[in-house]
C-alpha cells in the first residue's frame, strides 16, 4: 500500500481476508480490514470505506475494545475532512 501499488494491495487483501478464522485470529481480520478500510480512503472510495467500518463493527459488536473504536473514529474523522472542499 505505501509504494503505491492500491489494486495489487487491495487485491492480496481481498485474497487474505476469507483465509481467516475470525475467532481464532480477530486481530489479524481487524488489521487486514483496516488497511483495506484505509486503501479506500487513499483512493477516494468513501462508501466502500465507510461500509467496511460498518461491518467490522457488526462483527465485533459485543467486544468493545477501545483502540478498535478509536482507530475506527479517527478513519471516520479522516474521511469526513476528505469528503470536505478544500478552502484555500
Amino acid at each position: 500500500k505505501d509504494e503505491g501499488q492500491l489494486a495489487a494491495a487491495e487485491e492480496k487483501l481481498k485474497e487474505l481476508l476469507p483465509k481467516i478464522d475470525i475467532q481464532r485470529g480477530w486481530y489479524a481480520y481487524y488489521s487486514a480490514q483496516l488497511v483495506l478500510a484505509n486503501l479506500y480512503l487513499k483512493e477516494k472510495r468513501f462508501h466502500e470505506a465507510e461500509g467496511l467500518i460498518a461491518e467490522v463493527r457488526r462483527i465485533f459488536e459485543n467486544k468493545r475494545f477501545k483502540s478498535m473504536l478509536e482507530q475506527f473514529a479517527v478513519l471516520e474523522k479522516r474521511i469526513a475532512e476528505a469528503r470536505q472542499p478544500s478552502e484555500l
